[in-house]
């Protein structure tokens, strides 16, 4: 499961970082690349939950927001927010919050795990004492493998600070084999065209289907599965796991 990437609290884990004005926090971290183009070298990455919180005595004013892909210390990709989209956000996020709907959808936003007890989201640009902008996503690509993302905050003179996030290509340590036989397809994938990129919990996801002689997903009225098989998991499995969770 991927953990949240706090700029305050992973100390020893993230680049070291110059004096920050702003508390900047990625959830979920690490980050990991969708092999957008593998004939290509053509790599993406989607930065969701990046909440900026000002724990100074002042008020910080936000002009931009913008994202660095590196590879060994060097910049292959930059994608920036403007000032008119970072306050058209804020607002945004601040009416979805007053209405109840970032805490109703909290597995996609994740606010209970990234801000603190007397945070509250800002309605504009302009971050008072105790504030927080919260971006929901920020989408970027690469035509190289990345090995981090920094987060980097604008101000009206200069960068308000930083945080650098580590970015790899998953690999699994398990070999799977997909639970069906025969042919199927693949609709719906991590692809950043696809609905599930853009779900926290779902953003590698597969969706598949199998299509027959008259290429429909189901026969007769489709009022009722058509009793496919699938691989379940092998008896001695099964049993293992009974003994485990009701030992006799």
């Amino acid at each position: 499961m991927k953990r949240f990437w706090l700029a305050a609290f992973a100390a020893g884990m993230l680049t070291a970082a110059p004096a920050s004005a702003l508390d900047i926090r990625v959830d979920p971290a690490p980050l990991y690349v969708f092999d957008q183009a593998n004939e290509r070298n053509v790599y993406d990455v989607v930065l969701q939950n990046i909440l900026v919180v000002n724990d100074e005595r002042r008020a910080r004013e936000i002009r931009g927001l913008r994202i660095e892909l590196r590879a060994n210390g060097e910049i292959i990709s930059t994608g920036r927010s403007p000032a008119a989209t970072i306050a058209r956000r804020a607002e945004r996020m601040s009416q979805l919050s007053e209405g109840g709907v970032l805490q109703m959808m909290d597995f996609q936003f994740h606010l209970s795990r990234i801000m603190h007890e007397g945070e509250r989201l800002s309605a504009d640009a302009t971050l008072d004492p105790g504030e927080a902008y919260l971006n929901s996503s920020f989408y970027i690509s690469a035509d190289a493998l990345p090995d981090s993302a920094r987060v980097i905050v604008e101000g009206p003179r200069g960068d308000l600070g930083y945080v650098d996030i580590p970015v790899s290509r998953y690999t699994s340590p398990i070999t799977y084999r997909a639970p069906v036989n025969g042919r199927w397809f693949v609709v719906a994938s991590g692809d950043v065209s696809q609905h599930h990129r853009w779900v926290v919990s779902s953003e590698y996801a597969l969706d598949i289907t199998r299509m027959n002689a008259d290429m429909r997903t189901y026969t007769g009225d489709g009022t009722h599965f058509s009793g496919l098989h699938y691989i379940p998991p092998t008896d001695r499995r099964r049993r293992r796991w009974r003994r485990r969770r009701h030992p006799q």
